[in-house]
């Protein structure tokens, strides 16, 4: 009975740690670089073309796709922190929450696989690219960069946590 008990408190204290470090990373997530343009543009005639990439952050975002992610983003790192708040209030003897860590879990997953499947949209609806046959082509491409990447890593392994963690 003792090693068992002692074997569930280390497990519960890597959860709050798992918990902590990926609350963490989808903070960072929203202040960082979070999705990139790329512009191109080449020439047949002289054989020449250049390309330039600029990065923005979450909050730079506009129009519908762009406000739905930054609400996602919010909402995920939201979560993210209630999951840690259940956890530790587990570990330090308070009441179980089980079946609500359990939908917080489910939801933050949910937010942060949404989150960057808008920045895809938002990134489609932004992209172009023209072609001038041999004289000229251009493209523009808007693509999650590092930001939205650890945010939905993050809080995927944060969501995935929680639930184990019940």
């Amino acid at each position: 009975m003792a090693k068992t008990k002692k074997k569930m408190r280390m497990t519960n204290l890597v959860c709050t740690i798992v918990l902590l470090a990926t609350l963490v990373g989808v903070i960072i997530g929203l202040f960082i670089d979070y999705f990139g343009i790329t512009g191109s543009v080449s020439s047949g005639l002289v054989g020449s073309g250049s390309s330039h990439t600029e990065y923005a952050k979450l909050f730079d975002m506009e129009e519908t796709w762009g406000t739905l992610s930054i609400i996602a983003a919010i909402a995920t790192a939201v979560f993210c922190a209630l999951g840690l708040v259940l956890s530790v209030l587990k570990n330090m003897g308070g009441k179980k929450f089980g079946s609500l860590q359990m939908i917080v879990g489910v939801v933050t997953v949910l937010l942060a696989i949404f989150a960057v499947v808008c920045v895809f949209i938002y990134g489609s609806d932004y992209s172009a690219s023209a072609d001038g046959g041999d004289l000229i082509q251009m493209s523009v491409t808007v693509a999650p960069a590092v930001g939205a990447w650890l945010l939905a890593v993050c809080g995927v392994i944060n969501g995935v946590t929680c639930v184990m963690d019940r």
